[in-house]
Order: structure tokens, then sequence, then C-alpha cells
């Protein structure tokens, strides 16, 4: 994405074509464009963001991921809680795959945001220099 932009910034600025010299729509055609490239980036930045798991692990139930795993071993159960795992395997695994729909859920829609947003910068950078 930044190469893009780079890209497109210096093909403006080599035909002597600053967004202070465009007329009143090329620039604000500009600043709508560089906004979006900038909401799609930060889309992009929030898609890659850590989210865990909103249930947490206690005592009893089995281990779904690396935080049940640390909270078991905090309170001394690593081993009860292996053994719980163990004896009820398909509840740890049906508990892990629902957290990981709803994480990769939440991470598909600001990538989806990311890409339209980016779309729309991009076919703004093309219309600014026929505005000019």
């Amino acid at each position: 994405m930044s190469m893009t932009v780079s890209l497109l910034v210096g093909l403006l600025a080599a035909r002597g074509r600053f967004p202070l010299r465009l007329s009143v729509a090329g620039s604000a055609l500009l600043w709508v464009a560089l906004a979006a490239l900038a909401g799609a980036l930060v889309c992009l930045l929030l898609a890659v963001v850590p989210r865990y798991g909103n249930v947490q692990w206690a005592p009893g139930r089995p281990l779904t991921y690396f935080g049940d795993i640390r909270r078991a071993t905090d309170d001394c159960r690593l081993a009860e809680a292996l053994d719980v795992t163990e004896a009820h395997p398909t509840e740890g695994v049906l508990e892990a795959l629902a957290q990981n729909s709803r994480i990769v859920g939440a991470k598909h829609r600001w990538i989806r945001a990311g890409l339209g947003a980016y779309c729309v910068g991009m076919l703004l950078l093309p219309i600014v220099r026929l505005v000019g």
C-alpha cells in the first residue's frame, strides 16, 4: 500500500502538480483519497491486533487455547486441567472452534473494510490527476 501511495505522489510531484497547485476540486479529492488510504491502513492494522477468547478457564473445564494453559499453570492445576481435557475432548474442541470462529470473523470484517477503503482511495487518485 505504501509503495502505491509513494508512486502516485511521486508522479504528481514529477509533473509539477503538488496538492497546493491543484484546483479546489482536485485538492478535495486528493485529501479524500489520502484519508481513504489512511483509513485502509488503520483497518488492516486492526485486523492483526491479537484477539483472545472471551470465555475464561475455570477448574473442571477443558483447556482450549494458550491462555487457558497459562491460567491453569498459575493456579497449579495444569495436570488436573489436562485430565479434564483428555476426559472431555469434544467439549474443548467445540469451545475452541466457537472462539476461533468469532476471532476470524472479526479479523475478516476489518480486512474487508480495509480493502474497500483502499479501493476507494486508489480509484480517487487517478481522478485527482484528471480533475487537476
